[in-house]
């Protein structure tokens, strides 16, 4: 694509990381995270989603906490995705006090209504 001139926006960026993910080719999602951030694009919520989602299915718990608790450190906030998202990845685990906790935050943040 870029040897044709033409570059890639945050929307082809996040079709991108989501066909990897959904691929479970997650080295290839963070190289493809690590270049964004390089180039210095205004990631937003939706690509995080993208990622704590694919990470949470794979069951690589670690990394989605550490990609959710690195959110205000980016300027972002979780919005009510990301809480589902890391939500279901903790119930599917068995983590279910932390999953309470999780959601007692999320309405903490007036996210529930």
């Amino acid at each position: 694509m870029e040897g044709c001139g033409q570059h890639p926006n945050l929307q082809t960026y996040a079709i991108l990381l989501d066909g990897l993910c959904k691929n479970l080719q997650f080295s290839e999602a963070m190289a493809l995270f690590q270049e964004m951030e390089d180039k210095k694009l205004d990631l937003d919520i939706v690509i995080y989603n993208i990622l704590i989602d694919g990470m949470c299915n794979a069951g690589k718990l670690t990394t989605a906490r550490e990609l959710f608790k690195s959110l205000p450190t980016k300027g972002l906030q979780p919005d009510v995705r990301t809480y589902n998202i890391m939500i279901k990845g903790l119930c599917k685990e068995g983590l279910l006090n932390e999953a309470r906790q999780l959601l007692e935050k999320m309405d903490e943040n007036w996210l529930l209504t």
